[in-house]
This record gives structure tokens, C-alpha cells and sequence, in this order.
């Protein structure tokens, strides 16, 4: 089962678990081994624990840590050391790969996968936050 994670649009707190994508474009992300609630004890009507989340928050677990041990999640900024550019962590799915997508003209057009880099990167924050502190 594959770990996401995603801000929730009440309080704006992190929550992980599983994502699913509603068909009206909403997200929604279930703890990890939640199980079904019945509503009503003679009707077959379940809920499950779930908490709707920012869709621009919304990033898959890569697998990897920074070198603080921080977990990278996909639309995670890192930093790298020694190098004074960020780059966005993102899935492309015709490599079938987590990427790091470099925001420095110099490399903007050479993404590089994330597995071939040693941790001496670190996580400093989200796409969605970097772009809401800009305005």
C-alpha cells in the first residue's frame, strides 16, 4: 500500500494514510489500516475515517529521507548541499520514477531521479507553501 500525504482543509494539519480522489476532483486521505464504522445499527450504511484535504498538498511517499532523516514526499522543495537552487520532488510516469524538477535555469530542462542522489539534500518545505508565501 502506497503512503500520501495531504493538508486538511479544516485546520491545515498533515495527515497520512491512503489517497482517493473523489469524482467531483475532491481528495481524501484514510489512515493506513482504518477500518469501516457502521452508522446505524440496523441499516448497512459504513463510514470510514477520512479527513478531505487541500488538493495541492496532496504527495506520495518516495521511499526516501533527507539528510535530517526527514521523509520526501512528491511536491516536497529540497535544497541541495552546497548548491544554492531548489528543486520539486515530482512522479513523472513515463519513467515510472520520483524526479527531482530543478527550478535553476542551468538544469530546469535535466530532471534528475531521485535515486541517484546520495542524502545530501534537505526538505524545506512544500511547492504549495513556497507558492502561497510568494503572494
Amino acid at each position: 500500500m502506497r503512503n500520501y500525504r495531504g493538508k486538511r482543509i479544516d485546520n491545515g494539519e498533515w495527515v497520512y494514510g491512503s489517497a482517493v480522489k473523489s469524482g467531483d476532483c475532491r481528495w481524501f486521505i484514510f489512515p493506513r489500516g482504518f477500518a469501516l464504522q457502521k452508522t446505524r445499527h440496523l441499516t448497512n450504511e459504513y463510514v470510514a475515517p477520512f479527513s478531505e484535504v487541500i488538493p495541492e498538498t496532496v504527495g506520495q511517499s518516495t521511499g526516501r529521507k533527507d539528510k535530517n532523516g526527514v521523509k520526501v514526499y512528491e511536491r516536497g522543495v529540497v535544497k541541495f548541499s552546497g548548491h544554492d537552487y531548489l528543486a520539486e520532488v515530482k512522479y513523472y510516469p513515463e519513467y515510472a520514477a520520483f524526479l527531482f524538477d530543478s527550478h535553476n535555469e542551468e538544469t530546469r530542462n535535466n530532471p534528475q531521479a531521485i535515486m541517484t542522489w546520495d542524502a545530501s539534500f534537505e526538505v524545506i518545505g512544500t511547492a504549495h507553501e513556497l507558492i502561497l508565501e510568494k503572494k
